[in-house]
């Protein structure tokens, strides 16, 4: 009851803190409670057998905890919903059996959502009912590959076997509005000497038993505007590059630099429209690594992903935001559209170190964002969009649609005469200072990109707001009085 209670408090202490909608995370505290099929485990909501053996039960400190017995595979897996765009914080208790071992880390990795199996809609069941088997993530490959991960972080041992809490980990969701948590204990693996052979998933932990408890992941709000901000027509599109893969098996098969015109990207001073590819059908229709023709009909064996880009290498070390509007969709569903941030690593064959993607699927905002500290200094940053199917036959061109995107909508800076008001100071350093002779409604603060950085409802003819936390620079303000507005720049020093 102890553990409980103060866990409870934990969380209720974070909602006070936090405004924002709460991820629930099924049994958190690793008691010991019944699960679908089996007996009660510690383990019950976290079990993925596709990627790890479940976690056993224990208990520390007179409490429920989950343990990661030595030279096994034993892991916990759990899918959470999450809020796009938001920065979470994760924190663990653990303790380890030994204080000389050759386990080399407890692993901690945040998933995408959109790295499930194809097709598969998360359920967030209790674990009474929840799959123990074959959803999710169903293979280690997935799961390792560092194109699906939000955040990873490990926590080597401690030298000493007390209760340790991690390094609290932060990350940031992108566009991604479902994540899994996976927690596993690693060490050097030996298939001749694993613990358990039957349930060896190639992986194992070391010679020392890993024990975890009290999992806290905590919403702390909406990614702030810093740091480099870039739209579709920032710096115009140049660069394109293809990756094709097999329709039967999805499976990577090659890759080219390739011209825009020939992508079907079209890029004009103000806005970028995106098609399927049409050239390869003419260009390619009698190669069979591209069509098959046996049965008289030329059938595309490679579907491609073509890439329309700026590539930058004056975007590292600073977090980066992607946005725009999208203001035409009428492209044939066969073909998916993303807006990208990725980063290459020259140091490692130009390895695709951060991939962040939102799915554009109907008019309106997009936004795409990666942080400082995966946008590290080196990195090469490309941003731009994807265009995902087969070579489609020019034949169709007219059916089969397009994607037209460009700036999002700013701030306007028309006048309404309201009436006499007064600005001041401007420049500013902490408070600004608004009156009229007429009754203020609203006022909203935006940055020079047309960001609302600042709102208040004020129902007075004068207001006096604090601008210190603001970054130096120019802003509007708008200001609105019943059906009319005004907006008048100020300067924050």
């Amino acid at each position: 009851m102890k553990k409980t209670l103060l866990f409870l408090s934990f969380i209720l202490v974070s909602a006070f803190m936090y405004s924002q909608t709460q991820p629930t995370v099924h049994n958190a505290t690793f008691t010991k409670i019944a699960k679908n099929s089996g007996s009660d485990c510690s383990c019950s909501g976290w079990i993925n057998k596709s990627v790890a053996d479940q976690g056993e039960s224990s208990t520390k400190d007179s409490n429920d905890v989950v343990k990661f017995d030595n030279v096994e595979s034993d892991g916990v897996y759990q899918e959470v919903a999450v809020e796009a765009n938001s920065n979470y914080t994760l924190d663990l208790e653990y303790w380890f059996s030994d204080a000389t071992t050759t386990t080399q880390h407890i692993e901690v990795l945040i998933l995408k959502g959109s790295g499930y199996v194809s097709g598969y809609t998360p359920a967030y069941a209790p674990p009474a009912t929840a799959e123990q088997d074959g959803f999710g993530y169903d293979n280690l490959t997935a799961v390792d590959d560092t194109n699906n991960h939000v955040a990873r972080t490990t926590i080597t041992p401690p030298g000493n076997t007390d209760k340790n809490s991690m390094t609290q980990l932060t990350f940031n969701t992108g566009s991604e509005t479902s994540i899994a948590i996976f927690i596993r204990a690693v060490g050097p693996y030996d298939a001749g000497s694993h613990g358990d052979s039957g349930k060896d998933k190639g992986w194992m932990n070391g010679d020392t038993e890993v024990r975890i408890d009290n999992l806290v992941l905590v919403n702390t709000g909406a990614a702030t505007a810093t740091g480099n901000v870039v739209s579709p027509v920032t710096t115009a599109l140049t660069n394109g590059y293809v990756n094709t893969f097999s329709v039967n098996d999805d499976s990577y098969q090659f890759g080219f630099a390739y011209g825009l015109a020939d992508m079907k990207t079209t890029v004009t001073a103000s806005s970028i429209t995106l098609q399927p590819n049409f050239a390869i059908w003419n260009a390619e229709a009698t190669n069979t690594a591209w069509f098959d023709n046996t049965s008289g009909t030329q059938t595309p064996v490679l579907y491609i992903e073509a890439n329309s880009f700026v590539e930058s290498t004056d975007l590292d070390g600073s977090a980066l935001t992607f946005e725009g509007n999208v203001s035409s969709f009428d492209i044939d569903g066969a073909y998916t559209v993303k807006a990208f941030i990725k980063a290459l690593n020259p140091n490692t064959g130009f390895s695709t170190d951060v991939n962040k993607t939102v799915t554009l699927s109907a008019t309106g905002d997009f936004s795409v964002s990666a942080t400082a500290a995966e946008l590290v200094d080196g990195l090469i940053i490309q941003y731009g969009f994807s265009v995902t199917g087969v070579p489609a036959d020019p034949a169709n061109e007219g059916t089969l649609g397009s994607v037209v995107v460009g700036a999002k909508a700013t701030a306007s800076t028309t006048d309404v005469t309201i009436g006499d008001f007064n600005i001041y100071p401007n420049p500013t350093t902490n408070v600004l200072n608004i009156s009229s002779d007429a009754a203020i409604d609203k006022v909203d603060v935006y940055n020079l990109l047309g960001q609302q950085v600042k709102t208040f409802d004020v129902n007075s003819n004068k207001i006096a707001f604090n601008v210190s936390d603001l970054e130096s620079g120019i802003y509007l303000v708008k200001i609105t009085s019943g059906s009319k507005q005004i907006s008048k720049k100020f300067i924050k020093k």
